[in-house]
């Protein structure tokens, strides 16, 4: 259990920063980057945690039922 939370936080929170920081980057001048690199971004993320998450479901159902 311990583990799937790490895993499905170490996403989010590098996701975060990675939108976080091109967006500053952004608003400082030193990039261009659309909005929609973005949104690219946070889909992703929300992808990869819900693919994190059925994969552990599965894995408890799968042990519930031995």
């Amino acid at each position: 259990m311990l583990k799937r939370v790490l895993i499905r936080f170490e996403w989010l929170i590098f996701m975060g920063l990675l939108i976080a920081l091109w967006s500053f980057l952004n608003v400082i001048g030193l990039t261009n980057i659309s909005s929609d690199i973005f949104w690219s971004i946070a889909g992703l993320g929300l992808a990869i945690e819900g693919f994190i998450e059925l994969y552990y479901e599965r894995q408890d159902e799968k042990k519930e039922e031995l």
